[in-house]
């Protein structure tokens, strides 16, 4: 994402101002709920039984603009109709911090939506745009040498990143999402790191399921990739690797270290898990989004180890309500990957 929200816990108790009003029963604090919702400007808060435990409280902060103290997550139960957060309270989580991730204000077809327009993006640039400009240009994937191979992925992915958060941005913006602590991204403290090197942990697992899942799928046909066109790209790959061109080698660095992580984190974490959390609860949410993110792959070998990756990915940002990790995660196995084939050739 563009820009990291800042790392100070936000105080809900500092909004209650001259404008706000607290009741002790139940019905007044319905109404507050309600005028709450329909003035932005003020801030309201109702609260039942229990001194500071906010498990036992309803607390609702309205404001206009933008929060930039930290990530705002909501939890507690309630409705508040269709296309509303179904949550009524709202807890400060600093950066690095546990306890759940920002509830989204929006429903299945938003969801349909942003992930249908990506995934024309995505299989439109791979499979009509880039054959449709090289048949122009009277050039062959197959002939481009192992640079012009390289530097056309690195600016692939540039275009799928760029798209992405064009999508995300054009389809979101009137929830004002970075407002609402959704698509938190924070680099600061690192106190998340640890959990970043237990994700790391699972590599040499996922290694072995790739090696498995290999040898299930494409052992059995003797080996051969052909009509298989994921399988000619690594084989490309592994091939200009073993060149020796620091041009090729550095445009795979930013492909598989910087872009692919970075627009594959926003939309499979900070969007599709983030948004089915609401629908199914987190666990559920984050087993669905983990198989879609294997299955736009569009490879049948690398399903289950992808499968294991976006566990693990979904992990981090879950228990860090924070993208920095699953992308930084996402980013050493993706280096991994390509210093093994490194090594190999």
């Amino acid at each position: 994402m563009a820009a990291s929200t800042a790392g100070d816990r936000v105080d809900v108790s500092s909004y209650s101002n001259s404008n706000s009003s607290s009741s002790s029963s139940s019905s007044d604090g319905d109404r507050g709920h309600a005028a709450a919702r329909r003035q932005p400007g003020s801030s309201q808060a109702s609260s039942s039984g229990g001194s500071g435990d906010m498990g036992g409280a309803e607390v609702l902060v309205s404001m206009d603009g933008n929060i930039s103290g930290g990530a705002l997550v909501l939890s507690g139960s309630g409705s508040e109709g269709s296309g509303g957060s179904s949550a009524t309270g709202i807890v400060p989580a600093g950066p690095g911090e546990g306890g759940g991730i920002a509830e989204v204000p929006w429903g299945w077809g938003k969801i349909f939506q942003v992930m249908g327009l990506w995934l024309l993006a995505y299989v439109g640039l791979g499979q009509v745009v880039v054959p449709l400009g090289l048949g122009l240009a009277g050039l062959e994937y197959e002939e481009l040498g192992y640079r012009a191979t390289a530097l056309l992925h690195l600016a692939m992915d540039a275009v799928q990143l760029a798209a992405t958060l064009a999508i995300l941005a054009r389809c979101l913006r009137r929830y004002q999402p970075r407002a609402r602590g959704l698509f938190p991204l924070r680099w600061a403290g690192g106190r998340w790191l640890g959990w970043v090197a237990a994700g790391a942990l699972t590599f040499p697992l996922v290694e072995w399921l790739s090696a498995q899942s290999w040898g299930l799928w494409c052992g059995a046909a003797g080996g051969a990739a052909e009509g298989y066109g994921a399988h000619v790209w690594c084989a490309q790959l592994e091939a200009s690797l073993g060149g020796g061109d620091w041009v090729t080698g550095a445009a795979y660095l930013a492909v598989v270290s910087v872009c692919a992580p970075l627009w594959e984190e926003a939309v499979f974490r900070g969007f599709l898990l983030a948004s089915l959390a609401r629908q199914m609860g987190t666990r559920w949410a984050a087993l669905v989004s983990s198989l879609l993110f294997a299955l736009c792959h569009f490879r049948a070998d690398t399903f289950a180890p992808l499968l294991v990756l976006g566990l693990v990915f979904g992990g981090l940002f879950v228990r860090t309500n924070n993208l920095a990790p699953s992308v930084l995660c996402h980013s050493l196995w993706n280096c991994y990957v390509l210093l093994m084939l490194t090594v190999r050739h």
